[in-house]
């Protein structure tokens, strides 16, 4: 069983040695690691180049931006029976692939696993752990994605063989992570690892940590990929599409856009309760007089 592990970064020389190091360290060894340059202009090939081992594969791309495309540029290019996902500033511990393979290895019908893994600081002392699951379990966790119990962190593997039933990453998301989680949950079982097998450094040039409307308005296009596709009911639908459209209004009353706000709660419809309505209409009624007020 060989392992294809995915890598996309930008710009992190100063990070991205500890994230190679950690795969290098792996006491299972069949495996490639992948890294796609997404148009870095520091010195990371330079960091990589000082690698020398033949399972490291750098390709330098353009700048595109768009994360899905270039995932998808990393899968085309391997050649593993298993992907694996890996950020360029997330750290592996020496026993995940050996773990993953015994998973893999065991249950034939598990096409899908994600993992817990613990959010450390730059200084590498603890924070918290991504899951409070304290006990392994393998069964569809399409409602825990959707009722956000479950994200789409990328400390996740999957068998190739799945993408001949399912589309790969859409490359008309800037990300496509949350839509390839959703649309994989509703085909397949998850199964799920409590153990600890990667570590996610926080820092200030976390991706997550920055809220986009993009990456809300995609997640709206996933939803009504899963209502077409029969995944989830009509009320469902309209369920979480207004929990996300009201965090797009929560964005635009914190970014002080009242008209944009104002737009997306009127896209909500029937089945938002009337105290939601009415508390939102309110705050932005108060940005609009403290618009008038400073005007």
């Amino acid at each position: 069983m060989k392992f294809s592990i995915i890598t996309i970064t930008h710009n992190r020389a100063h990070l991205i040695t500890d994230t190679i190091s950690s795969v290098l360290k792996q006491s299972y060894e069949d495996y490639e690691h992948i890294i796609i340059d997404d148009g870095s202009t520091d010195n990371t090939h330079l960091i990589i180049e000082n690698f020398k081992d033949d399972r490291l594969k750098y390709h330098k791309y353009k700048k595109s931006k768009h994360r899905s495309f270039l995932r998808n540029e990393g899968i085309r290019k391997s050649s593993g029976d298993i992907i694996c996902i890996l950020d360029s500033d997330d750290i592996w511990k020496e026993n995940k692939l050996s773990h993953l393979f015994s998973l893999f290895n065991q249950e034939p019908n598990i096409n899908f696993i994600f993992h817990n893994a613990s959010i450390l600081r730059e200084d590498k002392t603890h924070i918290s752990n991504i899951y409070s699951f304290k006990k392994d379990f393998f069964q569809s966790i399409l409602k825990k994605i959707l009722c956000n119990k479950v994200l789409p962190y990328p400390f996740y593997s999957f068998k190739r063989s799945i993408l001949k039933e399912i589309d790969p990453y859409d490359k008309s998301m800037i990300d496509g992570q949350h839509d390839f989680f959703l649309r994989a949950a509703a085909k397949y079982p998850f199964y799920y690892c409590s153990e600890i097998l990667s570590y996610k450094i926080d820092h200030t040039t976390n991706l997550s940590k920055n809220l986009r409307v993009s990456a809300l308005t995609n997640y709206i296009i996933t939803l009504k990929k899963l209502f077409e596709s029969n995944a989830i009911t009509e009320n469902q639908y309209k369920k979480y599409k207004n929990e996300i459209y009201f965090k797009i209004v929560y964005f635009f009353i914190k970014k002080g856009d009242r008209q944009k706000a104002k737009e997306f709660l009127d896209k909500t419809s029937e089945l938002t309760s009337w105290y939601n309505k009415r508390y939102l209409k309110i705050q932005i009624l108060r940005l609009n007089q403290k618009f008038i007020t400073n005007g």
